[in-house]
Formats: structure tokens, sequence, C-alpha cells
């Protein structure tokens, strides 16, 4: 019973390569070119989550581009603080990055049209949020992940680290979706959401690398996925529990209630009857008085 509900709350099965983080070369060669257009569903509102580690002191370490290729880019996302880039406007934040080279660890990018606010994370913490330009994003644009997107490219937007979990989502997430996601790397959070991703890390996984951009192990396994999800599945067992002790009080107090209504039933219907018999009673009596004065 226990594992077809894990099962069940699972969206898929982990393949090995969704557990594979990609380490990305040092050269402008070596990115990953996405297919076009992949903000046209979601151009008021994103969240961009990724876990990365950088493994030198870049310039600009460009996790993700997206643009036109001759114009400004719409979305610039950096993993030293340097760009937060959104829709015309830069948030530095290079003096709140404090995790050293070698180190994992997890950044959260926020936007919506709503606002003009874009907001930043890091490893669950808000670190910065700034205003941006009054307009949509860019439609059928390109994405570069670990450089530049442009056909040019610069040895000052290299990435040059190791990435995992990219994925990017078609609304605002919640500063408690994002705590959840940062808290473990082995997280099944990002499956949770999985209805609400406009690029999934099977996608850029499976997706045309271009130079030295290798699969490595991240550290997370199955075992390590499952003993997340039954931790989940306690809390909801503990849910079900609950519920059950609901459905019990009630089905208890329809059952009291059922009770109660029968009983009143049956002392209505006793006092109907009687009220009849004497009704009876009289017209019996008031019957026989008549038959005797015409007998008279």
């Amino acid at each position: 019973m226990l594992l077809i509900f894990v099962s069940a709350l699972i969206p898929r099965a982990h393949s090995e390569g969704d557990q594979s983080a990609l380490q990305f070369g040092q050269t402008i060669g070596d990115y990953i070119q996405l297919k076009d257009g992949i903000m046209d569903s979601s151009t008021s509102q994103f969240s961009v989550c990724t876990w990365v580690k950088n493994r030198f002191d870049a310039e600009k370490s460009i996790v993700l581009d997206y643009c036109p290729g001759n114009v400004p880019s719409d979305i610039i996302l950096g993993s030293n603080g340097k760009f937060n880039w959104v829709v015309g406007s830069n948030l530095n934040l290079e003096d709140e990055y404090n995790v050293p080279n070698g180190e994992w660890f997890h950044l959260c990018w926020t936007w919506t049209t709503s606002t003009y606010i874009t907001t930043v994370y890091l490893n669950g913490d808000v670190i910065g949020s700034g205003a941006t330009n009054e307009r949509e994003l860019k439609t059928g644009w390109r994405m570069s992940l670990g450089s530049n997107a442009e056909e040019t490219k610069t040895s000052r937007c290299i990435f040059g680290g190791d990435m995992f979990k990219l994925n990017i989502y078609s609304r605002v997430l919640s500063s408690s979706e994002i705590q959840r996601m940062s808290s473990n790397m082995c997280s099944v959070e990002e499956e949770l959401l999985t209805t609400i991703k406009i690029l999934s890390w099977r996608d850029v996984i499976s997706s045309g690398k271009t130079g030295s951009v290798t699969e490595i192990t991240s550290g997370c396994t199955d075992i390590g996925t499952l003993a997340d999800t039954m931790m989940r599945s306690q809390n909801n067992e503990q849910d079900l529990a609950e519920t059950k002790t609901f459905l019990n009080t009630l089905n208890n107090s329809l059952t009291t209630t059922r009770d109660e209504l029968n009983r009143t039933m049956k002392q209505a219907l006793a006092a109907t009857k009687t009220n009849l018999e004497k009704r009876l009673d009289i017209l019996g009596t008031d019957h026989k008085e008549s038959d005797s004065n015409l007998n008279t």
C-alpha cells in the first residue's frame, strides 16, 4: 500500500538522467542552445530556479540568457550576483553572494507584470528585489545556458561551472515553495510543480550540448528522492488520518440526528393516533345521541 501511495504522489518516475548534473567547460564554445520561443507561453510572469556550483571567478558567469540575438536581452541571470537582468533593468547583488567556489548553492529569480518587480533568492532567502521596465517579455527569442545567447559568444559571459535542476515555471513561486526547494538538492519539490514548468531539467538534459558540457553525478539518487517522498507521505498519512477521524465524527453525528428524528417521528405519530382515536370516540358518541333522539 505504501509503495502504491508513493508512486501516486510523484507525477512521473525519475530517470537516471534526471538525477545528473551538468558540468560546463570554461571556453566560449561550452554552452547549451535551447529551442526558440521558450518564454512565449509566459510573457507576464516566471520563476527560474537552479542549483549551481561556481568553479572559477568568471566575469559575468551567465547561467541563462534570453535574447533575439542582436538587441539587449530580456533576461540575463548569472551565478555571481552581477547579473539579475530582467526587461532592461539589472539588479547587481554581487556583495550579497557569499558562497565560495566549489560549493553548491540554490538560486531563484521571480518576476511578474503585476508589480514589475524581480526578486532574487539565494539558498531560500531573499537577497534583493528591484523594479524593471513596465512591459511583457518579447516572444520568439532564443535562450542559452552557460553563455550569452548571441551567435557571437564572448569570454566575458562564460559560466564554466556546474548546474543541476534548472527549471522555469510559468508563475511566481511562493517563498515557502522556494525554501522547500532550496532545503535539499534531492528534494522532490520540483516534481510537485511539474504542471507549471515551461522548461524542465529533463528538457535541459536532453537538449543539444555544444563543446564541453558533460553529465556528472549530482549526489542525488532515487533512494534520496524516495526518502524525501516518504517524509511527505507521512505528512499525507497524518492528513488522511485526521480526515478519517472527522468523517467518523460526522457519521456519528448523522447517526445521532437520524435516531433523534426517528424518535420525534414516532412520538408525533403516536400523538396523532391518540388525537384521532379521541376524535373518533367523540364522533361515535355524537352519532349514538343522534340515533337516540330520532327514535324518541
